[in-house]
Parts: C-alpha cells; sequence; structure tokens
C-alpha cells in the first residue's frame, strides 16, 4: 500500500525524537571531545612535569607586574577542563534544537582548541626554560 498524497500544503512537523537522538548524539561528540582535550592536557602536563626540574618557573609580567609561574600550574587547564566534563553529562539534550546545536558545538570547538593551545604554550615555555627545548 502507499500513503496517500498530503494535500495541506503546511510541512510535517519535526519528529522530536530524531531531534532528542541528534541532541544526545550532539552532547556526546562534545563530550568525547572534551574528554580527549583533558586527557591530552592531562599528558602535557605529566610530559613538561618528568621532564624539567620541580623548580623550574616562567615568569609571566602584565600590567607592569611580573610573576613566577611553577610548573604545577599545568595542573590548572585539565582541572577547568573537567567541569564542562561533567555538567554536559547531566544536562539534558533533548532541549537543543537545531541552531542551539550548531552554536553549542561552535562554541565548545572554540573553547577546547583555546585551552589546549593554552596549555601547549604553557608546556613549550616550561621546556624552553628547563633547558630541554
Amino acid at each position: 500500500m502507499t500513503e496517500p498524497e498530503r494535500t495541506d500544503p503546511t510541512p510535517a512537523p519535526p519528529d522530536t525524537r530524531d531531534e532528542t537522538a541528534v541532541s544526545r548524539r550532539t552532547v556526546q561528540g562534545v563530550r568525547r571531545a572534551n574528554l580527549a582535550s583533558i586527557v591530552a592536557t592531562a599528558l602535557i602536563a605529566v610530559l613538561v612535569v618528568v621532564s624539567v626540574p620541580v623548580s623550574t618557573t616562567v615568569e609571566y609580567s602584565r600590567l607592569s607586574r611580573g610573576w613566577d609561574l611553577p610548573v604545577v600550574i599545568l595542573a590548572v587547564v585539565p582541572l577547568v577542563l573537567l567541569p564542562p566534563y561533567i555538567t554536559t553529562g547531566k544536562r539534558g539534550s533533548q532541549d537543543l534544537r537545531a541552531r542551539e546545536r550548531k552554536v553549542f558545538v561552535l562554541v565548545a570547538c572554540i573553547y577546547l582548541a583555546l585551552m589546549v593551545g593554552a596549555q601547549v604554550a604553557m608546556g613549550w615555555g616550561f621546556l624552553r626554560a628547563g633547558g630541554i627545548w
């Protein structure tokens, strides 16, 4: 049997089950990317801490003030990435519309790229200060 043709010119309503499934997959994908970023930044931190002496510091100056940052500061980026990973797991994915999903993925990608880039830059600075690079 074939379905009768629709004579109504209004578009069919989107299937909410499909929207929920797409939202769930989007959130899972962002969570996986976040977890990969946490692992990568933690590995960078471990690699740098093992490679340079613990007493190695990097000078950071801002607004005419200078600070000596210890190697332990490399633990900050994985710790900053952890709360978004946890909270995206608690968030209900059924309330993300198509536009919100696109914005969510774009913002998450930019955020994760900036955080991993910052960790790489700090790790490189510590390796240079320790005489490794």
